[in-house]
């Protein structure tokens, strides 16, 4: 489609009482504006452009440099909003207005508009949804002949009017040789606004004609002004992520205790287990089991590996490795394929090479683990020296006695063997046992 998206980010959003911007809250794990733009790249190929307040330096840092923005100096409304991008929209015979709070909207919604604009030929052609909870919300009024006669807000509505339960979503599809027009003919309201709502009524004025497009349900076209809509809108979006899951074969036993993010990628295969969060741009391959009581973040779990009651960060899970309970995987761990993990296990910034053991109560830290090495219960790589960390290289089939400190910078090598309760200060060789503080080799 040829026409562009003009996204209105430049509300001030008092109502949320928070710092950060409302478009840039997050829903499912990504800002309500990534939402809106990814359906407007999806049914636009040529400009979108984000209006923005004079501060606004967060949300360009979240929506980058792939769109084009507008300024909106001071916040007097959606009308001066649409006006400030005009300059950018030269050339353009009609354009696509949607709003930074609205995260829901499908594609198939604004497909939808788009194709009846044209087929009507209209002015303008505008989304409205029925909802049960009208409160705020400006009110469609029609005509006998159900034409639109004018959209009038909450506070200016009638007894009558106030009882109407359609509702105009704030998604119009203009065409800009009448738009230009009378945009700038436009007065400001009592509160020295001008809105885009006032545009029907020159409409209706005129004899133009105003098509509509209805919103499947509420929710698709549900504004966010405050953290309860924000709360209901997150419980829309993680009810319709765990349906597409189960749908395509994901076990989820109690979708309603599992938060999954948008960006999430899941297998068919896998079981979900209650109280269990997948976050950021997690990717779980085939019939592995994740949870109870579990977190995953940023983290991408091979096939047929088991995670239990465990918190797992910024890290890499290859095939087949188990992991819990009680246990956390900090950032740039790498586990390979068979190994395990046991209670109450920190391992962070460090390789695990395949089928090694580390199965109670150890810290590793800032190491390389080799193969078929067993850590025993109660080590700890000691990597801080009080003003750095330094690393600690196990070799392939060593064995690693309970209680073992091994004071980084150190190297095990290949089959050695570590006594229970060893302090290990100094490299130790292949295939030699120590033991003792410090550890020495036994003879």
């Amino acid at each position: 489609m040829n026409e562009p998206v003009v996204v209105l980010a430049a509300g001030k959003g008092t109502r949320m009482h928070s710092s950060l911007p409302k478009v840039l809250h997050p829903v499912c794990g990504k800002p309500m504006i990534s939402y809106v733009l990814d359906v407007a790249e999806s049914v636009s190929n040529t400009e979108i452009i984000v209006v923005v307040p004079k501060e606004n330096g967060h949300i360009k840092d979240v929506v980058g440099n792939t769109v084009s923005y507008s300024i909106q100096e001071e916040p007097v409304g959606t009308g001066d909003a649409l006006l400030s991008a005009r300059r950018l929209l030269d050339g353009h015979n009609n354009v696509i207005v949607m709003s930074g709070d609205v995260p829901l909207v499908p594609t198939e919604l604004i497909s939808t508009l788009i194709a009846k604009h044209h087929e009507t030929h209209a002015c303008v052609t505008l989304i409205t949804a029925d909802v049960e909870d009208t409160d705020g919300l400006g009110r469609v009024v029609r005509n006998p002949d159900g034409s639109i006669s004018k959209i009038v807000e909450h506070d200016d509505a009638s007894v009558d009017e106030l009882g109407i339960t359609e509702i105009n979503a704030g998604i119009y599809l203009f065409d800009t040789s009448w738009l230009w027009d009378v945009l700038t003919r436009v007065p400001k309201s009592k509160s020295g606004e001008v809105y885009l709502t006032s545009l029907i009524d020159y409409a209706a004025t005129d004899n133009k004609t105003v098509s509509t497009v209805k919103a499947d349900n509420e929710y698709e076209v549900l504004g966010v002004n405050n953290q309860i809509q924000l709360s209901v809108a997150e419980g829309y979006m993680r009810e319709k992520i765990n349906m597409a899951f189960m749908l395509n074969g994901v076990t989820i036993p109690d979708p309603k205790s599992v938060y999954i993010d948008s960006d999430v990628v899941i297998s068919s295969g896998t079981t979900i287990n209650p109280n269990t969060h997948i976050l950021g741009k997690s990717k779980i391959s085939a019939r592995s089991e994740i949870g109870p009581n579990t977190v995953i973040k940023n983290v991408v779990v091979g096939k047929e590996c088991k995670i239990e009651s465990s918190y797992i960060s910024d890290s890499n899970v290859e095939n087949g490795v188990s992991i819990g309970p009680f246990s956390n995987i900090r950032a740039n761990t790498l586990l390979g394929s068979n190994v395990r993990v046991g209670n109450f296990v920190e391992i962070k910034n460090s390789k695990v090479a395949e089928n090694t053991r580390i199965l109670h109560h150890s810290y590793i830290g800032d190491a390389e683990i080799g193969k078929n090495v067993n850590i025993g219960a109660g080590s700890i790589t000691c990597n801080f020296d009080g003003s750095r960390k330094n690393y600690t290289e196990i070799g392939d089939s060593a064995f690693i006695g309970s209680s073992t400190m091994m004071v980084a910078p150190v190297k095990i090598g290949i089959g050695a063997k570590t006594g229970a309760g060893s302090v290990i200060t100094s490299d130790v060789p292949d295939g030699v046992s120590v033991m003792g503080v410090p550890a020495r080799i036994k003879k």
